[in-house]
């Protein structure tokens, strides 16, 4: 009776990993996490941007609002500064005049500009007639 052996030299019995395989898993492993940290890198970028665009539209928003708010539309016209690079220009143009009664209608204008180069622009009318003007 011939009793068999097993784990003796010569077995073809083949366990755990080979450096090969070990090498190609790691290389695997490592573009799926650069691919990760891509991702994120991108999904970053977005956010920062979507920040400060609503920081712009709140900046046009405040400024298109002080403009609608004072009597005489044409002392709204200027420039403001604003941290984070943000600066906003406010212009009044007028588009309509009736000299018979008085009235007027103006074109508001506010641009907010941010670095490296985003702009933001809001416009809307008014119209003023002689009482309001005084």
């Amino acid at each position: 009776m011939l009793l068999e052996r097993s784990g003796l030299k010569g077995s073809d019995n083949k366990n755990g990993f080979s450096l090969l395989e070990v090498m190609v898993a790691v290389s695997i492993l490592a573009i799926a996490i650069a691919s990760i940290f891509r991702l994120y890198s991108v999904s970053l970028r977005g956010t920062m941007k979507a920040e400060k665009y609503n920081r712009a539209v709140i900046i046009a928003n405040s400024l298109m609002d002080e403009a609608l708010a004072i009597k005489d539309v044409q002392d709204a016209e200027g420039t403001e500064s604003f941290d984070g690079g943000f600066e906003a220009v406010r212009t009044v143009e007028k588009v309509y005049e009736d000299e018979d009664t008085g009235s007027a209608i103006y074109k508001i204008t506010v641009t907010v500009t941010w670095p490296p180069s985003g702009s933001f622009v809001i416009t809307t009318l008014r119209s003023l007639n002689e009482e309001e003007k005084k």
